[in-house]
């Protein structure tokens, strides 16, 4: 961004005998000492969005909207929340579509990486059995290469597991086809 104050110069033109004419310029920026000259501010502000995704299957019954309800938790400081950053429900058509809301990021996440976990809220319907699958979404943000305002935000979904002693562990990536609670 650029910096927006206008700069107002006031040049004073005086004639002196022997020397001729001489301008002596002002200046004055909204709310700035301009005694030393005129400075300009620029800002760099990186910018980009994540949009967690997923799909709804149900066999056996047709899919209706807002049928299936999902949560998404945020991991700080090494340990998922108690409270979901986010709930939804699968889109309102037979392709079951969980779309959640967009997470922004700016530069200040350059260099880091954010893990989410995707759970089905098991409901109560007599009937259906609940997806009891979690899984771990990784988002890495960088620099894009053109170095543009636009952030490279790369998420890769895994399935979670536990392991024997009780450790979430992951495998390899998912493929887009393999997003599907």
């Amino acid at each position: 961004k650029y910096d927006k104050k206008p700069v107002e110069v006031t040049v004073k033109v005086e004639w002196t005998k022997g020397k001729g004419l001489t301008a002596v310029p002002s200046y004055n920026k909204e709310g700035e000492d301009t005694t030393n000259g005129i400075h300009f501010e620029n800002f760099y502000e990186a910018g980009g969005k994540f949009t967690p995704i997923a799909t709804k299957k149900l066999e056996g019954r047709v899919l209706t909207a807002d049928q299936f309800e999902f949560k998404l938790y945020e991991k700080t400081d090494g340990k998922w929340g108690d409270e979901p950053i986010q709930t939804v429900r699968n889109n309102e058509n037979e392709k079951g579509n969980i779309v959640f809301k967009p997470i922004e990021y700016n530069q200040s996440h350059i260099g880091k990486t954010y893990e989410y976990k995707m759970v089905e809220v098991k409901g109560n319907e007599a009937g259906y059995e609940y997806a009891l699958e979690q899984y771990l979404i990784k988002v890495t943000v960088s620099q894009k290469k053109d170095k543009t305002d636009e952030l490279e935000i790369v998420p890769e979904y895994y399935l979670l597991t536990k392991a024997e002693d009780g450790k979430e562990t992951t495998g390899e990536p998912l493929d887009s086809t393999d997003k599907v609670i």
